[in-house]
């Protein structure tokens, strides 16, 4: 690709977790970025996010630079939808990561690839950095289909946002709902996704993600799914929005190298299995995978113990 593609970034209040991330950017020094930041609850709030800000402003690579810092808090609903709403205006394609969102450095040109291979294709929607199975299928191709993407890390293009349901009035119409169910064909995994998605058309879950799994549901798109995981969401803790649990089996995955060139699947049907492995995850009811989040809590405090220890015993023979 003569050009990589704009990178979009979403950030609000942790200031840890953005400069992480535009650690990892400096390593692939993208050329333009547009940087979408929601604005303070309060005071405390504010320091937190001119710290942030702060962090945007220094950036020390040479790139196009392009800021929307809301001077009010909109909410994680609006702001992304607004965001992404004046990044599209200026693009026709974009990579987008939020704060908590660690890329593999071959997530990008992954990205650049699939964005250019299927950008006049209107089968596909989405590009996903994240596999939740860590590694799936990786030694027949380089990605595969899916009827839903994960927004941890991902890509897609303004003909397809354009599309975006943002009022939910597709979640009105019965038809839509037997079909939602007909596709997850799966009783319990359609009531839960049911009950998530009445949540959000009632506004009880301040989201926007769910109202693009839909857009891409009725609209039949696809979504490119890397054989490998190569994204680290790292947000899984007490300040987030959404992921508040660290025990959670998605929290932190492994990421691993793409590997080049690609190699394409032989259809473009999507993987039925992965499809149903993906809606158990995220559903919860998935307990396949060791809790990552405990064992790493686990062991934190194992070594603050032993260090306590280990200084008491100093200081007695001191």
């Amino acid at each position: 690709m003569n050009h990589p593609p704009p990178l979009i970034l979403l950030v609000y209040n942790r200031p840890d977790l953005t400069k992480l991330l535009l650690q990892r950017l400096s390593q692939v020094k993208p050329k333009q970025l547009f940087v979408i930041a929601d604005g303070p609850k309060d005071h405390i709030d504010a320091i937190k996010c001119e710290e942030v800000r702060k962090s945007i402003l220094e950036i020390k690579w040479p790139c196009e630079l392009v800021t929307n810092f809301a001077d009010s808090n909109y909410g994680c609903k609006q702001r992304v939808i607004t965001g992404l709403d004046w990044a599209f205006e200026q693009v026709d394609e974009a990579i987008i990561l939020e704060d908590d969102c660690i890329p593999h450095p071959s997530f990008f040109p992954f990205c650049a690839e699939m964005l250019q291979t299927y950008r006049d294709d209107r089968r596909v929607m989405m590009i996903s950095g994240t596999n939740i199975k860590e590694k799936w299928a990786e030694d027949n191709f380089s990605y595969f289909f899916s009827s839903y993407g994960s927004v941890w890390g991902w890509a897609t293009w303004k003909r397809a946002w354009k599309l975006y349901d943002r009022n939910f009035q597709l979640w009105q119409s019965p038809e839509v709902k037997n079909r939602v169910k007909d596709l997850i064909n799966n009783e319990p995994l359609f009531q839960d996704r049911l009950n998530r998605l009445d949540e959000t058309y009632a506004g009880r879950i301040d989201t926007w993600d769910h109202q693009w799994v839909l857009t891409c549901m009725v609209n039949a798109g696809l979504c490119v799914i890397p054989t490998v995981n190569l994204i680290a969401n790292l947000g899984f803790r007490d300040d987030a929005t959404h992921t508040l649990y660290s025990n959670n089996p998605c929290a932190d995955l492994p990421t691993f190298e793409m590997k080049f060139p690609l190699v394409e699947p032989p259809t473009f049907l999507c993987d039925r299995k992965y499809d149903q492995m993906y809606m158990f995850e995220i559903s919860g009811r998935s307990q396949k995978r060791p809790q990552r989040g405990f064992r790493r809590r686990y062991v934190s405090m194992l070594e603050k113990l032993i260090s306590v220890l280990e200084n008491s015993r100093i200081s007695q023979y001191s």
